[in-house]
């Protein structure tokens, strides 16, 4: 994990469930089939760098299988919510996905995206699996150079 939770989670909410989880299907074809909640809580956590701070945790759950992103890892904390930048987006590849099986996948492309209150954390908010952006430890990732109509490719959006 690359962060501490510091105190117990209070404020639980869902953010969705059901079909209306963006990555269902996946959840369920790793985990198996469940009426699975997508969570959310604003606690304080400690950075791996010891920086504390307030972060936005997500997590899945479904009865029966417990949750999902919390005992694995407890989802990567997302230090404040904000737009995505159009531009600046590079290219990373994913070389350890220890504690985070259900958001990584090693040897996959991820895109990152710049945030520099997170490098100066030693961290870097790559958009997972989910399809949303998170923190993670950037030695998690390596930066890849990809060939100009590679990037135009996968940057485009699918028709």
């Amino acid at each position: 994990m690359d962060f501490e939770l510091l105190g117990k989670l209070n404020s639980i909410e869902p953010i969705a469930t059901g079909r209306s989880i963006r990555d269902v299907a996946r959840l369920r074809k790793q985990y198996g089939p469940g009426r699975w909640k997508k969570m959310k809580e604003w606690p304080r956590v400690r950075l791996y760098n010891g920086r504390t701070c307030l972060a936005e945790l997500h997590w899945y759950e479904a009865h029966g299988f417990g949750r999902k992103r919390n005992e694995d890892q407890m989802e990567s904390a997302r230090l404040k919510t904000r737009k995505r930048p159009s531009s600046g987006v590079k290219p990373v590849l994913c070389v350890n996905n220890r504690g985070y099986p259900a958001s990584l996948e090693v040897r996959k492309m991820y895109w990152s995206i710049p945030d520099q209150n997170a490098e100066r954390d030693g961290m870097i908010r790559v958009i997972d699996e989910s399809g949303e952006d998170y923190l993670y430890a950037d030695n998690r990732f390596v930066a890849i150079e990809l060939p100009l109509r590679a990037r135009k490719i996968l940057s485009s959006p699918r028709s």
